[in-house]
């Protein structure tokens, strides 16, 4: 009788197991609190500004960037999603210190998530891909930045986050991340956070938002036997922006800001040249595949 006793408390005790296995995760701003698009596309433009440097010359930039899911799955021991991301860089006029024309960022995204039920989580994200002008895109172009992020629940309206993101090969090699997540009520998102702060009203399927994020790493790597190796752009961005639904699968969205601390290095030139102000705008749409 005590065998067949201590045999039903094991099953019993595994099928309680089970069933705790199966209950959701706590709730994360960070993590559940923003739903992105499938996939995203986007035009932007910012307006001529001069090179500060003694010979220096009028610039300005127009990006396209994007990307989309490539697949997700979710296992036992976390979630693997992966993606594609690409940011084409389009520069008008060489500053006065013989910018590139084209450069960019074309890159495999792939994240792992560990949750666990006490409201943590670790996020490990890899960028491979090639970072390089267009002129001369080979293997040395090649790049391999990654970011390490610690994610802990407080409560279903605050989350937080520290990290970091590290660049090997690059002039910048680390940038850190950290900041809370607030959301008082469910139509308010607020992030305290680097390299992003971001206040986001969305009382139905339209958003208003605005923000400020600082974008330290832009680097890539010269044609083959340019000296100068790796080029670099540094600046910080303040906006003001809207996103509404233009179909059931369709989102529009909208910023327009101003962009300033700028300033343009080459790795084995010193010092860096820094970029007077200038106004952006930029157009995107995104949706559901």
């Amino acid at each position: 009788m005590m065998r067949r006793a201590g045999l039903s408390t094991w099953v019993a005790s595994l099928l309680a197991a089970g069933s705790w296995a199966q209950e959701p995760y706590p709730f994360c701003q960070i993590l559940d609190g923003t739903e992105l698009p499938a996939w995203q596309a986007a035009i932007d433009y910012t307006a001529s500004a001069r090179v500060q440097a003694d010979v220096g010359d009028d610039i300005s930039i127009w990006r396209f960037l994007g990307g989309g899911g490539l697949y997700y799955w979710r296992t036992q021991a976390g979630d693997v999603d992966l993606s594609g991301l690409y940011d084409l860089w389009a520069w008008e006029g060489d500053g006065g210190i013989d910018l590139p024309d084209l450069t960019a960022a074309l890159r495999l995204k792939a994240d792992y998530t560990y949750r666990t039920w006490a409201g943590s989580a670790v996020r490990v994200g890899f960028k491979p891909g090639f970072y390089t002008t267009l002129e001369d895109v080979s293997f040395e172009s090649l790049y391999f930045p990654f970011e390490v992020l610690g994610i802990q629940t407080f409560n279903p309206q605050i989350s937080g986050v520290i990290g970091v993101a590290i660049y090997p090969g690059f002039d910048r090699v680390f940038d850190p991340r950290f900041g809370v997540r607030v959301a008082p009520v469910p139509e308010v998102r607020v992030d305290l956070m680097y390299p992003e702060s971001r206040v986001v009203y969305r009382p139905a399927e339209w958003e208003v938002f605005g923000g400020v994020r600082h974008e330290a790493v832009n680097e890539f790597r010269l044609e083959d036997g340019d000296p100068r190796e790796l080029i670099g752009f540094r600046e910080t961005r303040a906006y003001v922006g809207g996103a509404w639904p233009a179909t059931e699968v369709l989102r529009i969205q909208v910023d327009v800001g101003l962009a300033f601390n700028r300033e343009v290095d080459f790795e084995s030139e010193a010092p860096a040249r820094d970029v007077e102000d200038a106004w952006f705008v930029r157009i995107g749409v995104g949706g559901a595949l």
